[in-house]
């Protein structure tokens, strides 16, 4: 009988930690999932942009020269002003390398 009433009573922790563990991974009051982040458009020349890859490619092999000559290409015909920040910004650090390396 002693048992019997252990077997119960293992039964009886059994489910309800069951119980307890199941109700934990599925709140009921989650908040939705966030919405996708909206796409944004930015008035980028084709042109400007192959000519800034280009110059990536150029310092990465470390053909500065060329890189700082493909950043004043896209410089000059870049549209926005975000665009001309970053391209002043790499061809400084350019012409820094260039600097350093003579």
């Amino acid at each position: 009988m002693k048992k019997a009433s252990f077997i119960q009573y293992g039964t009886a922790v059994s489910l309800l930690a069951v119980l307890l563990l199941s109700g934990c991974s599925t709140p009921a009051d989650a908040p939705p999932p966030p919405p996708p982040p909206a796409q944004v458009v930015v008035d980028y020349d084709a042109q400007a942009l192959t000519s800034y890859q280009q110059a990536r490619q150029f310092v990465a092999q470390g053909r500065f020269e060329l890189a700082r000559e493909q950043y004043l290409i896209a410089l000059a015909i870049a549209r926005n002003d975000y665009m001309r920040e970053r391209l002043m910004h790499e061809l400084q650090a350019t012409e820094l390398m260039l600097r350093s390396s003579r």
